[in-house]
């Protein structure tokens, strides 16, 4: 990306604001970062890009930059959930039937075949009788199923839905009054 000089005109500061929020995406949400690759000066990146990410028309812009990211490459927030969804709520269960043999690999749910990073087949020999005479012919079955790592999926949607800044936030108030307790001379 080009660094332009930020200019004091509208049609200047808008253009460095979209540049800023392009930025802010490709450097996969660094202010700093992007306010540099902006055009801003190094020394005042940092409180350059805390003062636009505060304006609500940045984060309008951002997400309309992400929107049609999104849209051409095929990827879109909610499908994106939906895929981590399937991994972090996936039960190898459901891959066998009551008797415990696998389910084959074309009855699966998409839900199911989500949740499976690689599949080992093994042949196995089925063998059919039809009017007395016995039939006998290899088939392939899945003999292993390696899935793919739930944790790291429910860490991902942890972090979607803010519930380590919630458990953070929890952690820092209870911090602060700790060290509010131990200051000398405070009665």
């Amino acid at each position: 990306m080009n660094q332009p000089k930020v200019g004091n005109s509208q049609a200047a500061k808008a253009a460095a604001r979209r540049l800023f929020a392009a930025a802010y995406i490709i450097n996969g949400r660094n202010g700093t970062q992007a306010a540099i690759t902006a055009g801003y000066p190094v020394k005042t990146a940092r409180i350059t890009a805390h003062r636009i990410l505060k304006e609500p028309s940045t984060h309008k812009l951002i997400d309309e930059l992400v929107s049609s990211a999104g849209m051409a490459s095929g990827l879109e927030v909610v499908a994106t959930l939906r895929e981590t969804a399937r991994i972090a709520m996936s039960d190898p269960r459901r891959f066998f039937r009551a008797d415990g043999s696998a389910i084959p690999v074309v009855e699966w749910t998409d839900d199911m075949a989500a949740a499976v990073a690689e599949i080992e087949f093994k042949a196995v020999k089925v063998e059919t009788v039809t009017d007395g005479e016995t039939v006998t012919r290899t088939e392939t079955q899945p003999g292993k199923i390696k899935f793919w790592n739930k944790n790291d999926a429910l860490e991902k949607a942890f972090k979607h839905l803010g519930l380590y800044e919630r458990d953070n936030s929890q952690k820092a108030a209870n911090l602060t009054l700790q060290v509010l307790l131990v200051q000398p001379g405070q009665s």
